[in-house]
C-alpha cells in the first residue's frame, strides 16, 4: 500500500479492490486532511450542524443518493439541525479507503447546504 490518502484523488464509484481494513497509522494520516472527523473505534465520525430540520434533511436525501451511487452507505443519526455520520466498510471489518473517500463526498455535500461542523 505505501501510498497516501489524497482527497482530490477520491474515486466516484467505491472499488471493491480497494476495500481492505486501513491500519490505525493510515487512518491517523488521512485524518490530517479531513478537519472535524474523528475515528471512533473501527469507524469515520463527524457531526454536522443545520439551520434546522429541513436543511438536515436535505443533507440526509443528497447524502442517501451519494450513497446509492457508490453503492457504500453510511450509518446516521438524525435530530434537528443535526446529523452525525458514521463511515466504515462492514464486510472489511473497519475503515477502508472507500470511507475516506464518501468522508471528503460527505463534507461537499454538507457544505453546500451550508452544514458546519459540531
Amino acid at each position: 500500500m505505501g501510498d497516501t490518502f489524497d482527497p482530490r484523488g477520491a474515486p466516484a464509484r467505491a472499488a471493491p479492490a480497494r476495500r481492505w481494513r486501513l491500519a490505525g497509522a493510515e487512518i491517523a494520516a488521512a485524518l490530517a486532511a479531513l478537519p472535524g472527523w474523528s475515528a471512533d473505534a473501527d469507524r469515520l465520525v463527524k457531526v454536522y450542524r443545520f439551520d434546522g430540520w429541513r436543511a438536515t434533511i436535505s443533507f440526509v436525501d443528497a447524502l442517501a443518493a451519494l450513497a446509492d451511487d457508490v453503492d457504500h452507505h453510511p450509518d446516521l443519526v438524525v435530530g434537528w439541525g443535526r446529523c452525525e455520520v458514521a463511515w466504515r466498510t462492514h464486510d472489511a471489518g473497519g475503515v477502508t479507503r472507500t470511507d475516506l473517500a464518501c468522508a471528503v463526498r460527505t463534507d461537499a455535500l454538507a457544505g453546500a447546504r451550508n452544514g458546519r461542523p459540531e
